[in-house]
C-alpha cells in the first residue's frame, strides 16, 4: 500500500495534497492541489503558474464552456490558458507514485492579472481519468485517494 501524506487545512477542513508537477518547459515544482469533487476541472492557480514562469496569455485557450464554475464563482474562459503536456506524481511514504499525463489530461490556469484567489484543484475530470476516488473519514481524521490497483491513503499529519 502506498501512503501520500495530506494536509487538511481551512475550515471546515478541507483536504490538500502535495504533488510534483512537470510542465514541458519548465522545472518540476511541487504543487499542493485542493481536491475538489465539486469542479469539474482542474485548476492550476494564477499563483502556481507565475512560479513556474507561464504566461496565460501565451497558453492555448482550452475548448470550455464561456464559463467555468468553481469554489470561487464563475470565471470566464477568455481568463483561462491550458496546459496539456505534463506530468503529476505523489510522494508516497516509500516512493513516488507517478500518474501519466492521459490522451485527455488538461490543466486549466487562471490569468494572474483578474484577482482570482483560488488554490490549484484537482477537480472530478483529473480523477476520473486516473481512477481516483476521494474517502474522507472523519471519525479517524484521515483522507484517503484509492485507485482500483492499489490504496493510497492519505492522512492528517498537522
Amino acid at each position: 500500500m502506498a501512503i501520500i501524506r495530506c494536509v487538511l487545512r481551512g475550515f471546515p477542513s478541507r483536504p490538500f495534497v502535495s504533488t510534483w508537477i512537470k510542465v514541458e518547459g519548465c522545472q518540476g515544482r511541487p504543487v499542493n492541489f485542493l481536491i475538489d469533487t465539486g469542479s469539474a476541472y482542474s485548476f492550476l492557480s494564477p499563483n502556481d503558474a507565475v512560479s513556474f514562469g507561464l504566461i496565460v496569455g501565451k497558453l492555448p485557450r482550452p475548448s470550455a464552456p464561456q464559463y467555468i464554475s468553481s469554489i470561487g464563482g464563475a470565471i470566464p474562459n477568455c481568463d483561462l490558458g491550458m496546459i496539456d503536456n505534463y506530468n503529476a506524481k505523489f510522494l508516497t511514504e516509500h516512493s513516488w507514485y507517478e500518474l501519466m499525463n492521459e490522451q485527455d489530461d488538461k490543466l486549466l490556469v487562471i490569468k494572474q492579472d483578474h484577482g482570482y484567489k483560488l488554490p490549484s484543484i484537482l477537480g472530478v475530470d483529473f480523477l476520473t481519468r486516473h481512477g481516483l476516488r476521494l474517502v474522507l473519514d472523519n471519525k479517524r481524521n484521515f483522507v484517503e485517494l484509492r485507485t482500483g490497483s492499489e490504496d493510497i491513503r492519505a492522512q492528517d499529519f498537522n
